[in-house]
């Protein structure tokens, strides 16, 4: 087999006058077996080929037994290369602030590391491999808050809202073959990478997104007026049929609403609560040309007006990557051979007679009964995105609030947070580097200073009480002299425990811990 391929690639390479090095071609004998049996090499050009351990193909290193060892250790290396040569710019008080530094790991590190995941994920699951990723993933999250070097990976996800290495590579890898899946690049398989898709039942085995194609003539005209157009009138060509439609998402649920004065239509209908109102604006204009090709109209003019320029200038673009646009448009194609048909967008809530009846129909579509033929709207690939997020996300959660260690991380942010988190890297880097400290108990105050064995007092500071030693609850909750500013920036006097600072933002505890002046232990 080899020979007869290797044969016709230096064929091919000869009738395209390029040349075959045969010492610059590595063969590897991919296999899992300890011992392995003496084999003749085969010879290429003349020249016998040598049997290697591993091949790098596409920037991945391919070894023997195919366990991504080797090609990990190489992303890691990289990765931290390209954190190092950042870090020169970063100090623990001064520098770029926290912000900019997760956008370079987010934007540049972490794709260098997660290279390829979507034929490597499979790896993530060793401990060995993923250890050596979670090693730079760490490096950074101490890069943006300036945290000591004993602060727990774990407690530094949850307190920057990043996703855990292993769940964020297999989102990675999720969306990448969701996306080849689409464009009909992937095989599935139950076993080995091309499973990822299986291990998420709740995606749908299709969505919404099709290749996508041009169509070069557009038989039907397409308008977006202004306002004050409508001002002065409604735009179209007299004698006309208007028809108003519109499309809703209401409680999770979605319709869409047709609408025409002068045939005395009322039409509404529901849609799969997985669809987008997009969607729903494109069925009801869809629904429209389906009930005029079903009329005799004593006219040739046709007007359909929409409130979403979303909708019409997908239906006027040459090209569209979605299923719903591209039957809809084939609609429009055969009814524009018989009638002059025009698209129009209408501004919405300006008390337009026409388009506040379809918006009204639209919301009755979302409380009738979905029909069977309704049901093949598929779900849009953005949705797909969206949901993907969220399992990884609910994952995450999860591990958390099981997570055994890391007890003031866990008190003081007892989920994960967006906004507690956009709100952190907001700071400067010295309040990010106090508040990321004070948050996650590691700190250079009482047991945990002992434990570094770096000078720290012996009692607490403020209150001068030689029976209270300086710790994260004491500091928050309890300390007499504190009080005044506690009730101040805090709100109370007193805090019964540390989990009530779960609602405060970093910014209030970032003054409060500079009021105090332990911001320099």
């Amino acid at each position: 087999v080899h020979y007869k391929y290797s044969h016709e690639n230096v064929e091919w390479a000869d009738k395209c006058g390029l040349g075959v090095n045969p010492s610059k071609t590595e063969l590897v004998l991919f296999t899992r077996k300890y011992k392995v049996p003496v084999l003749i090499p085969p010879r290429l050009c003349g020249e016998t080929l040598v049997f290697s351990n591993n091949a790098k193909y596409l920037g991945l290193i391919l070894d023997r037994k195919l366990d991504w060892k080797l090609s990990i250790e190489d992303r890691v290396k990289k990765a931290t290369v390209a954190l190092y040569t950042c870090r020169k710019a970063i100090g623990l008080k001064w520098g770029m602030t926290p912000y900019i530094v997760r956008w370079l790991y987010t934007a540049i590190i972490r794709p260098i590391m997660l290279y390829g995941v979507v034929v490597w994920w499979p790896a993530l699951d060793r401990r060995t491999c993923l250890n050596k990723l979670s090693r730079v993933q760490r490096m950074a999250e101490l890069c943006i808050t300036g945290g000591l070097r004993t602060t727990p990976g774990e407690a530094l996800d949850t307190v920057l809202d990043l996703l855990p290495v292993d769940l964020m590579g297999k989102k990675v890898a999720t969306l990448a073959a969701l996306r080849m899946r689409e464009a009909r690049l992937w095989k599935a398989s139950a076993v080995g990478h091309s499973g990822i898709l299986m291990r998420l039942p709740q995606l749908p085995e299709r969505t919404d997104y099709c290749i996508p194609s041009d169509h070069l003539s557009t038989p039907f005209q397409v308008s977006i007026p202004s306002r004050e157009d409508w001002e002065m009138g409604e735009p179209g060509p007299a004698n006309a049929v208007h028809f108003y439609t519109d499309g809703s998402k209401l409680d999770g649920r979605v319709g869409g609403g047709v609408y025409c004065s002068e045939l005395e239509i009322s039409h509404c209908f529901r849609l799969p609560d997985h669809c987008s109102v997009f969607q729903a604006e494109i069925e009801a204009i869809k629904e429209a040309i389906s009930i005029v090709s079903k009329l005799r109209l004593d006219t040739h003019l046709v007007c359909v007006f929409s409130d979403s320029q979303a909708a019409i200038k997908a239906l006027g673009s040459i090209s569209s990557n979605s299923a719903t646009v591209k039957d809809c448009r084939r609609s429009l194609h055969e009814i524009a051979e018989q009638l002059d048909l025009f698209l129009i967008w209408v501004p919405g809530h300006r008390d337009i007679e026409g388009n506040d009846a379809a918006d009204e129909l639209a919301r009755q579509g979302t409380t009738i009964p979905l029909l069977s033929e309704r049901e093949q709207v598929a779900m849009p690939l953005a949705t797909c995105r969206l949901l993907t997020h969220e399992l990884f996300e609910q994952n995450a959660n999860r591990r958390w609030q099981q997570t055994v260690s890391c007890k003031v991380s866990r008190l003081i942010c007892s989920y994960r947070s967006k906004k507690r988190s956009a709100e952190l890297y907001r700071l400067s880097r010295a309040q990010c580097f106090a508040v990321t400290r004070a948050i996650t108990g590691h700190w250079q105050i009482g047991t945990h200073a002992s434990r570094l064995s770096i000078p720290h007092n012996d009692f607490c500071r403020s209150c001068r009480d030689e029976e209270e030693e300086e710790s994260v609850l004491h500091f928050f909750c309890h300390c007499p002299a504190l009080g005044n500013r506690r009730l101040r920036i805090l709100g109370a006097a007193f805090l019964a425990d540390i989990s009530g600072l779960s609602e405060i933002k970093p910014g209030t505890l970032s003054k409060y811990i500079q009021a105090t002046g332990w911001d320099c232990p």
